[in-house]
C-alpha cells in the first residue's frame, strides 16, 4: 500500500520527532488558509506524507510532512465538520530521507521561522551528516555558505532569542 493515498483518522497519527513546526504556533489564525481551503474544496486535496510506526502502541503512523494539514483536520472535526478525514500517502523512508522530504516540502513556507529551521538543521547535521556541513549542503542541494549562516542562527545566545516575544 505504500505510496497510495489513503484517508485515516488524525488520532492514528503523530508528528515525527524531527518535524519542523512549533506545535504551539498551530492555531486557528495560523492555519486559517488551510481551514478555508479545506472547507471550500470540502476535502483535503494534497495528502500528507506518513510512515508506519512499529513500536508505538498509541499510534500507527508518524507524519513526515503535513503537520498543518493534520492540525487542520483535527480542528475541523472538533468544530462541526466530522466528515473530514486526514488524507495521507504512506512511504517507507529512513530518518535521513524523511528529513529531506520534510525539508523540501517546507523550505519555502513562510510560517516556519529561520530559528525553527536552524534548530532542525542543527540536529540533522549531527544525526544524519556526521557534522559535515559540506555533506549536508550537497544532500539538500543548498549552498555551503547559506547553510553555514542558517546554522549560525541556531547558535544565537538564549538571552538574545528570548529578547524577542516570538521566534517567528
Amino acid at each position: 500500500r505504500g505510496g497510495q493515498d489513503t484517508a485515516y483518522s488524525t488520532s492514528w497519527c503523530r508528528p515525527w520527532r524531527m518535524h519542523n513546526r512549533d506545535l504551539d504556533h498551530l492555531n486557528e489564525d495560523s492555519c486559517r488558509d488551510l481551514i478555508d481551503s479545506f472547507l471550500s474544496a470540502k476535502k483535503q486535496r494534497i495528502p500528507a506524507i506518513v510512515r508506519r510506526l512499529k513500536d508505538d502502541p498509541n499510534f500507527d503512523f508518524e507524519i513526515i510532512a503535513g503537520v498543518r494539514r493534520w492540525w487542520t483536520v483535527k480542528w475541523l472535526r472538533a468544530h462541526h465538520h466530522p466528515e473530514f478525514e486526514y488524507l495521507v500517502t504512506i512511504q517507507s523512508v529512513t530518518d535521513e530521507e524523511a528529513f529531506r522530504v520534510s525539508d523540501v516540502e517546507n523550505r519555502s513556507r513562510k510560517d516556519i521561522s529561520d530559528w525553527e529551521r536552524a534548530k532542525e538543521y542543527t540536529v540533522a547535521l549531527a544525526e544524519f551528516y556526521e557534522g559535515s556541513q559540506s555533506q549536508m549542503a550537497a544532500h539538500l542541494n543548498l549552498s555551503k555558505s547559506w547553510l553555514s549562516r542558517l546554522l549560525d542562527v541556531a547558535r544565537l545566545p538564549d538571552e538574545l532569542v528570548t529578547a524577542f516575544s516570538d521566534t517567528h
